[in-house]
């Protein structure tokens, strides 16, 4: 196997966001995996990548000798993450301050109606539907990652990597309706977002 000599851009898709990754001949897994996790929050062992390329018990491995990055013809490579991120300790510590603005805009939200339109639950209910498949298929990979069968992995590695497509297909296609409040088009939002893989 050839290892590749030029850098590589290396972009990790988790929630939402894009993390981008500078890569050269000298990165290694465990540098990937910390970068993902220090603007993620997912700790390195809880972080799970289609294709399943960056493992956990390969971490002092160079990536430009792994396979999937040596034979790369292009520029960027792209990988998707599961992983559910902990509690960020400066969160937990620092106390907000409170002001007379943000106390009576606390109020206000409190005092928002928690009923939605039967459209607005629609959507819910599917980005609902979609938010436990991401559940299960997390489940299902830290379940069976570590089977010693290689081929019966493989073959449920091609598996999960067409669930998570499939799953990530039905999640760009929710629309939300033209008639749709705006308060409620906010709250759908904010779940698809908490929901993208």
């Amino acid at each position: 196997m050839q290892i590749r000599s030029t850098p590589l851009n290396l972009q990790v898709k988790w929630k939402g966001k894009l993390i981008e990754i500078r890569i050269n001949e000298t990165t290694k897994v465990k540098d990937v995996l910390k970068e993902v996790e220090k603007q993620t929050n997912v700790p390195f062992s809880k972080q799970k990548y289609s294709p399943s390329v960056l493992r956990v018990n390969d971490q002092e491995k160079q990536l430009f000798t792994i396979k999937f990055f040596a034979q790369n013809s292009k520029d960027t490579v792209k990988l998707l993450m599961i992983g559910i991120p902990t509690q960020d300790p400066s969160t937990i510590d620092s106390p907000v301050p409170k002001s007379p603005s943000s106390s009576s805009s606390k109020k206000e939200a409190a005092e928002e109606p928690l009923e939605y339109s039967e459209l607005c639950l629609s959507v819910k209910n599917t980005i609902d539907t979609i938010k436990n498949l991401v559940v299960q298929l997390s489940q299902d990979i830290d379940r069976n990652s570590n089977c010693s069968n290689a081929n019966k992995l493989n073959k449920m590695k091609l598996c999960w990597a067409e669930k998570l497509t499939q799953t990530q297909l039905k999640l760009d296609a929710i629309h939300f309706p033209e008639d749709l409040p705006q308060q409620e088009r906010k709250v759908l939002r904010k779940l698809r977002k908490e929901t993208v893989l």
